[in-house]
């Protein structure tokens, strides 16, 4: 047993301001045994609601509690000092365990317990809004290897509302959750530090993506100075359209209703429009568009290829529905296929913005770039100090 179970006990002050806050919800029921009446119902179901939602609510505040203190992904000076002790998985972990242990549980039924004195029909209320929250925690830690238990965890998660509306059956679902996600934790562990950024990172880099984000390093440096930005895969794109088609989906059948065709023209064209902006912000043209018409350069293929992906995504949106509407599929199946494409597509096609950036045929919009230059604050005093001295000694 962790020795450590002792750091997971909130504070003494966070539990007497809690316990105020609850009993202060009983102050109407004394009000009625002072006068010797009966608790009116219109007024005492409300009341119960009021300290189930206070009960929620102090589920999930304890599950970040449990969390983010002591998670290193989440505390970084802990993780920081965590990576320079000779600390190991066979060890427990110094500020307190991750992982559910049996206060917990006490914690967990004591809130039920009160759910369901309150209102029983929501006595699972607590446990659910603690896994939940919990759960999304750690997937948020999931990276790199650990990445694929996030995936995991996010394709099973709808299963606890679809497609039996069961309060005990999600609350199978999430203990089956948290196994997965006591799996990854324990593989995210096991690497630890080694797979943690603390061991990775670059500090000329990250100082270089630093003064490029805060513009301390002025035109045109700022965007010649390109740094590299993280890029998706055709796999990672096809499954992270498919994760996001089978949400929607979930969702529309919680919902009850269908979603109208006319939004997925708006969402092409949303998204169409949002890919041109990140792809043509900082770099015009090379010529305008009276020079391509007096030149004849009406095409430019090196840069005019950006225009291809939002191109294929507005005929996503707009031709393709009305495609498979003749051809006699339903509504609910078209509007999803039209959604998984057109996410697919903004995520796929290429060219990557890094690419982009370093081979596209473009001129840097200097009056935009002297519009948006600022003083360095004192956060930016390190980098511009930094880029001074190797500016000088150069």
């Amino acid at each position: 047993m962790n020795r450590n179970w002792r750091a997971v006990i909130p504070q003494r002050r966070t539990m007497i301001t809690w316990c105020v806050i609850y009993l202060l919800t009983y102050i109407p029921n004394l009000y009625a045994i002072y006068l010797s009446i009966p608790m009116p119902e219109e007024m005492a179901e409300p009341m119960g609601g009021i300290r189930v939602l206070i009960l929620a609510l102090s589920s999930a505040l304890y599950a970040i509690c449990r969390v983010v203190p002591l998670h290193p992904f989440y505390n970084r000076t802990y993780g920081g000092w965590l990576c320079l002790t000779p600390w190991s998985i066979e060890k427990p972990l110094p500020r307190g365990p991750i992982h559910i242990i049996w206060i917990d549980l006490i914690v967990l039924s004591f809130l039920t317990v009160l759910t369901y004195h309150n209102l029983s029909f929501f006595a699972c209320i607590p446990v659910i809004i603690f896994l939940s929250v919990y759960l999304l925690l750690m997937c948020i830690t999931f990276e790199g290897k650990e990445s694929g238990f996030a995936v995991l965890c996010l394709f099973l998660a709808p299963f606890a509302i679809y497609p039996f509306a069961n309060r005990y059956f999600a609350v199978l679902v999430l203990i089956l959750l948290y196994i997965i996600c006591w799996v990854g934790l324990r593989q995210f562990l096991r690497g630890f530090p080694w797979n943690t950024k603390y061991w990775k990172i670059d500090i000329v880099k990250e100082l270089r993506e630093q003064a490029i984000r805060h513009r301390v390093i002025g035109w045109p440096f700022s965007i010649l100075n390109i740094y590299e930005i993280s890029s998706i895969s055709v796999f990672g794109a096809f499954l992270t359209s498919l994760l996001l088609t089978w949400w929607l989906h979930v969702i529309q059948w919680v919902s009850g209703g269908s979603f109208s065709l006319f939004w997925i023209v708006i969402l092409a064209l949303t998204i169409a429009l949002f890919r041109i902006a990140i792809y043509s912000g900082e770099y015009r043209p090379p010529i305008s568009l009276l020079g391509r018409i007096f030149t004849g350069r009406l095409i430019i293929p090196k840069y005019d290829r950006i225009y291809v992906a939002p191109f294929c995504i507005v005929m996503a949106g707009t031709l393709l529905p009305f495609v498979l509407g003749r051809l006699g599929v339903n509504s609910t199946l078209n509007f999803e296929l039209c959604f998984f494409l057109i996410f697919f597509l903004a995520f796929s096609l290429p060219p990557t913005l890094n690419e982009w950036r370093l081979t596209g045929a473009f001129q840097i919009g200097r009056l935009a770039q002297l519009s948006q230059t600022r003083q360095p604050s004192r956060q930016d005093q390190p980098v511009v100090t930094y880029f001074s001295s190797k500016f000088k000694s150069s």
